[in-house]
């Protein structure tokens, strides 16, 4: 170890990484009492400043957490979670659903005098429409693909206009909290489908390409103006079935906006400029919420920051990806980086999850030593470089990144970081380039569409014949063993069959096979501005809100 402290390096590189040379650290805002004042129009006016803006309306095909943000005020499910609950749903769509005896059927009463915004009607029919196209389109279709096996034309069976029967084939308690996400369970017009779909040679387009760029929702809210990678401009539907009659001031225009650099979201929100924003420096996010006029959550989300390894080269050997696991300091990155912030992983799942609760397995500590006697062990030269992709924007990425290098740089091995702006790192993540094209590790956070072990291990870590399919995992990863385990895992409700199953997956993924190094479950970094309430804070709805419950006292 050198004589400079292991956190004194990093430090030191976080701050030279910023701009080339050493700056000052941002200084706390004064503390204030009440927001800047704001106009009759401002406070009808929800204003969000995040960090990118990929936009992509289509519900059925994007994955990103800010394209799911945007779906949320277009679209709507048959149900939503409870609150900030993970493990209860209320109606939305659905006006009321049961099971039959071995819950492997289950009966939707759907919501009556529902339209979409161009017209068409809501009912039993448009759904099945809905989820056919999302699982025929395939990249979202996961949730509803486990419940009807793929086969939605003979598994979703419109009973009458507004009863939609859902035969699973087997028993399926979960499927309410299934369709709680906002992932994969949103459901078009089939009239703009139908209107603005192309057949070529046989095979539909899905309508894709109009709804990159349009929407026809039951959701709270239109398009009023689209700029990408600018501003989106959203203004109430004002056909919406729930109404905007009640005595909340529930907004009239929102209006998301892509504000890359974090030092102008803090400005904007200090100004009141902002209502909602993403707040990705330790800094920034104490001082603000030492001022006493912004909210936020102090509970982990279901997420995991992790970094994901590629198995190539040296990283083929698991003896190499244990021993760069072991350099990484979790505790100090945790609590000295990140300011506490975040919690240390423990898991490849997050700590909440139903399949971490009661189970415990293999974890690493920072210890150096065995990390270069493992290194010694696998045959790795000194002075080996490796590289690290990340995501611009999120500084945590970044900040992962330099502790891992200061890590490897104290176990003989060189990093290079490579930053990629959001567009592009995704494109690398979710395509299917070859292994040997991809970099040696990537900064990533994953979190489940709802507290499910295989939702959550399944997109991630499954063989997927070796290629991504536009799905999270980006490195490619396999082992016979997991795929065996994660499909065992689809049907099995057995509780006892199921703590067997999580822990040896914990094994294989943390210890025997590495997939990654599961940094840390963070809190979110949302801050809101105490006059806008109804935010639940769920664990799972991770940068995504429900626009309707939001309003300014």
């Amino acid at each position: 170890m050198k004589s400079q402290s292991f956190f004194a390096l990093v430090a030191s590189a976080i701050v030279l990484s910023a701009c080339g040379a050493p700056q000052a650290a941002p200084q706390p805002a004064a503390p204030a009492a009440t927001a800047p004042a704001a106009s009759a129009e401002r406070a009808r006016t929800l204003i969000l400043a995040m960090p990118s803006l990929p936009v992509n309306l289509d519900p059925g095909v994007a994955t990103s957490g800010a394209e799911n943000m945007l779906h949320r005020a277009l679209y709507e499910g048959l149900v939503n979670f409870k609150g900030a609950s993970t493990t209860e749903v209320e109606p939305v769509l659905a006006e009321s659903f049961e099971p039959n005896a071995d819950r492997s059927v289950w009966t939707f009463k759907l919501r009556r005098g529902v339209k979409f915004t161009d017209g068409a009607d809501f009912n039993a029919e448009a759904l099945k429409i809905g989820y056919k196209r999302m699982v025929d389109i395939g990249l979202l279709g996961n949730t509803i693909n486990r419940f009807t096996s793929g086969d939605v034309e003979n598994n979703l069976v419109v009973k009458d206009e507004y009863t939609l029967e859902w035969r699973c084939g087997f028993s399926c308690p979960d499927l309410p909290l299934a369709l709680g996400t906002a992932y994969g369970t949103f459901v078009v017009s089939p009239k703009a489908l139908k209107e603005n779909e192309k057949i070529e040679n046989g095979k539909s387009d899905h309508a894709m390409p109009w709804f990159e760029r349009n929407a026809a929702g039951t959701g709270p809210y239109m398009i009023e103006s689209l700029k990408p990678n600018e501003e989106i401009v959203f203004v109430r539907n004002p056909n919406y079935w729930r109404g905007w009659g009640d005595d909340k001031q529930r907004f009239e225009r929102i209006i998301i906006r892509n504000v890359p650099e974090p030092s102008t979201r803090r400005q904007l929100l200090e100004r009141g400029d902002a209502d909602i924003s993403l707040i990705t420096t330790v800094e920034d996010y104490k001082a603000l919420r030492a001022t006493g006029r912004f909210q936020g959550s102090d509970k982990p989300l279901f997420r995991i920051n992790y970094i994901v390894f590629t198995k190539r080269g040296v990283l083929k050997d698991p003896r190499v990806r244990q021993a760069i696991a072991y350099a990484f300091d979790y505790e100090g990155y945790a609590n000295n980086v990140e300011g506490g912030l975040m919690r240390r992983g423990t898991s490849p799942w997050p700590s909440g999850m139903r399949s971490a609760v009661g189970t415990r397995g293999f974890q690493y500590t920072y210890d150096p030593e065995k990390a270069r006697a493992l290194l010694k062990e696998a045959g790795v030269p000194e002075g080996t470089e490796l590289t690290y992709m990340y995501a611009t924007g999120y500084g945590y990425y970044e900040r992962m990144g330099l502790v891992l290098q200061a890590g490897l740089e104290q176990i003989g091995l060189k990093l290079r970081l490579e930053e990629r702006d959001e567009a592009a790192f995704n494109d690398i993540f979710y395509g299917n380039r070859p292994v040997e094209e991809l970099p040696d590790m990537m900064g990533y956070a994953w979190w489940p569409d709802y507290d499910d072990f295989y939702n959550y291990v399944n997109p991630v870590f499954h063989t997927r014949n070796e290629q991504n399919d536009g799905l999270g995992n980006g490195a490619r990863y396999s082992n016979p063993e997991l795929d065996a385990l994660i499909q065992q895992s689809k049907f099995e409700t057995d509780p006892a069959k199921l703590k067997a199953i999580y822990e040896r997956a914990h094994q294989i993924l943390m210890f025997e096979d590495p997939a990654a190094i599961y940094v840390a479950e963070p809190q979110e970094e949302i801050l809101i501005v105490n006059s806008v309430k109804g935010h639940p804070w769920n664990p799972i709805h991770v940068k995504t809100f429900d626009f309707y419950s939001l309003y300014r006292e």
